[in-house]
């Protein structure tokens, strides 16, 4: 069994678990499965745990097919996203904490 976990709530794809590379690998056919059905118009990674440069091309790519919002992008994500410099391609939705968090880390390493 995969570690990362696929459900999904009308509109709303929630990915929970590990979106590192051994465990998306595994869970691509459901994943693909889940958007052949009707692609989402959300992805929701608050239940994501931990997440390598693997779960951001899935995010890329799903953007890519057509997916409108990505939320809730764990704090590993976000730094490779940054690192990057693909924020433009890979927009995120954080909470009100979360943006504060981020704000007092780039006033901090500035």
């Amino acid at each position: 069994m995969s570690a990362l976990n696929i459900s999904r709530h009308d509109k709303v794809l929630r990915l929970a678990g590990s979106l590192r590379i051994d465990d998306i690998v595994p869970a691509l056919a459901g994943l693909k499965k889940q958007c052949a059905q009707a692609l989402p118009e959300v992805i929701d990674l608050a239940g994501v745990t931990a997440c390598d440069s693997a779960g951001v091309a899935l995010m890329l790519e799903l953007r890519r097919m057509g997916v409108k919002q990505i939320t809730h992008l764990p704090a590993d994500m976000v730094a490779i996203v940054e690192a990057c410099q693909i924020h433009p391609l890979l927009p995120a939705n954080r909470s009100v904490s979360d943006r504060a968090d981020a704000s007092t880390y780039k006033n901090e390493n500035s």
